[in-house]
């Protein structure tokens, strides 16, 4: 059975983890005996939240301070706001230390077959035959079987 939370909406008595069937029973209050209904009151570990605590300068007349992604969401969709999010480098340049200098860490052969699998696509784009492969297969005898 799943446990759920109760809140008994006359005297606000809370019962937190109630092991109760997925069809609701009808529960009293041990308080004041009015009938409970089922709340979230608190939530799993493993629900990631909506919390956030931030507050956001841009786009808006004043500075605002958001609780909720979703309320954050609202208030910008009011606004006439989109999420974009772009690349903002080092100053003085256009890289930042989250950037890779693929060159700097790729060996020349490896920059030469990029080169030419590149040159490959754009040649053989329009084409509707494969181009040929050419291979070279050597057979020594006992290696390689058993």
């Amino acid at each position: 059975m799943p446990m759920y939370d109760r809140l008994c909406q006359s005297c606000g008595q809370q019962q937190l983890d109630c092991w109760e069937p997925v069809t609701p029973p009808e529960c009293a209050c041990p308080t004041c005996g009015a009938s409970t209904e089922r709340a979230w009151l608190s939530k799993p570990s493993n629900v990631i939240g909506d919390e956030i605590d931030q507050w956001q300068e841009n786009g808006f007349r004043h500075p605002q301070h958001f609780r909720s992604r979703i309320e954050r969401q609202r208030a910008m969709k009011e606004a006439g706001l989109s999420e974009v999010v772009r690349h903002v480098g080092s100053p003085g340049s256009d890289t930042s230390k989250h950037t890779t200098n693929w060159a700097a860490t790729t060996d020349a052969r490896t920059l030469e077959n990029a080169r030419v699998l590149v040159s490959r696509a754009s040649t053989y784009a329009g084409s509707t035959t494969a181009p040929p492969i050419r291979m070279r297969i050597t057979h020594v005898r006992g290696e390689g079987i058993g």
